[in-house]
């Protein structure tokens, strides 16, 4: 294994067999009044924990998708490869000595744990904050730094992520002992720049200390603990992919938020939520991003065609009712394009999202055009104004041939258009 998770997860299936989110207990103060603090991507260190033979494929994702968005990153691998020049990203090498009491493989990443936090500590020490991910993770950079990072002074000591109890048949622990709540890593957790401070220091203590077959999030996790500190929860975190997630009732949208990050997720599962997150716009020379309406959930009954279209922004249209050809409904899971609208259109942008066959028409794919209207529906749409909490509303819907449809949404929360960014420089900043 080359990833802390699957050790993590082994472990707590041996216990409960469920993935349980710990429930919240009280926090460092976040910052008052709900005023956040600014908060730049160059001020945010970021370390992504991989291995040799994910190079080329999960790592390389991340650089094609969200990596491409921040400044300053270093993977953490076993091994450096002969062409580890042309991978574009900073690499480096950990092999912690092999302790008495490890049980783990050499190669586990569980054993780079804790050398990851020193070392992008003393990498970047004027970094405010310190995010760290697994190489199968996704992340909403623009949401991580506005809904996340700039709710917390990163004065104070700051340890966010997904909260999690491990399997108490982990060896190691004393009977009675308390098990310190965890950050799973898959999910993404945030180390403020004062905590940070305290925490390096006592690396070299923790990684002779903890050991034997823990993962390296409660490694990490027990060495924050010894500090008097524990985990804060936050939900816009999340361990699993997108539809695991939402078969689970998890989503921070539940709660009127965009969420931050994804994990388990293939090569091909984190280029589909890019594809749907950032759109090249005015001529291939601006960028808009649509992370704050990543998988916002929209349903619109249109009761003239006996139709519901219920989705997820960027990942799938349901289409049922009686007005659907067959006994099924309708399902256009996969978005096939996003693109800016043709001018006078009466929308700003526009997806398409295609299924299967159509049960009436097997020559015919199913067809969804969601269209995007930036403000308000028409005014000859029925749709009330959509209140401040709402990320869509639904303005219409009408059929355009079988097992084709069109729905019109409104939203107060389009992106402005920002000029191309150049190639990302991994260079100076923060040493």
């Amino acid at each position: 294994l080359c990833a802390s998770l699957p050790s993590l997860l082994e472990a707590l299936r041996r216990s409960s067999g469920v993935l349980q989110r710990e429930p919240p207990v009280a926090a460092a103060p976040t910052v008052d009044d709900g005023d956040q603090l600014l908060l730049s991507v160059d001020e945010v260190a970021f370390g992504v924990l991989t291995c040799s033979r994910y190079l080329s494929s999960r790592l390389d994702a991340q650089q094609q998708t969200w990596l491409r968005h921040v400044k300053h990153v270093v993977a953490f691998t076993d091994e450096r490869p002969l062409d580890a020049d042309k991978l574009g990203i900073e690499l480096v090498v950990e092999k912690p000595p092999m302790g008495p009491k490890e049980l783990l493989e050499p190669g586990d990443g569980a054993r780079r744990a804790l050398s990851m936090v020193e070392t992008l500590y003393r990498r970047f020490p004027k970094a405010k904050w310190y995010f760290f991910v697994d190489d199968d993770t996704f992340v909403y950079v623009p949401t991580l730094l506005s809904q996340v990072l700039s709710r917390r002074n990163p004065g104070a000591a700051h340890y966010v992520g997904w909260a999690y109890r491990a399997g108490k048949d982990l060896h190691g622990w004393q009977p009675g002992q308390y098990m310190p709540r965890i950050a799973i890593g898959g999910a993404g957790f945030a180390m403020s720049a004062e905590l940070m401070a305290r925490l390096a220091p006592e690396v070299p203590r923790c990684r002779s200390a903890y050991t034997w077959d823990w993962p390296g999030d409660l490694r990490i996790a027990q060495c924050v603990f010894d500090l008097g500190y524990d985990v804060e929860d936050d939900k816009h975190l999340h361990p699993e992919g997108p539809r695991v997630e939402f078969s689970f009732g998890r989503s921070s949208w539940s709660e009127g938020e965009p969420p931050v990050s994804f994990h388990h997720l293939a090569p091909q599962e984190m280029m589909e939520l890019s594809k749907a997150e950032v759109l090249t716009v005015s001529d291939g020379h601006g960028t808009a991003d649509f992370a704050a309406l990543a998988l916002a959930e929209f349903r619109h009954q249109e009761f003239s065609l006996g139709l519901t279209l219920h989705g997820r922004f960027g990942l799938e249209v349901n289409v049922s009712g009686e007005g659907v050809p067959g006994s099924s409904p309708l399902q256009a899971n996969s978005m096939q394009s996003f693109r800016a609208a043709a001018w006078a259109s009466g929308h700003d942008f526009e997806q398409v999202y295609r299924g299967g066959a159509c049960p009436s028409a097997p020559s015919s794919n199913i067809q969804v055009r969601l269209e995007l209207r930036c403000g308000n529906c028409p005014a000859r749409s029925l749709t009330q104004q959509m209140g401040s909490a709402e990320p869509l509303a639904p303005c219409g819907a009408e059929a355009l041939g079988k097992c084709s449809y069109r729905l019109l949404l409104a939203t107060q929360r389009c992106p402005t258009h920002e000029p191309m960014a150049q190639p990302t420089g991994r260079a100076s900043g923060l040493r």
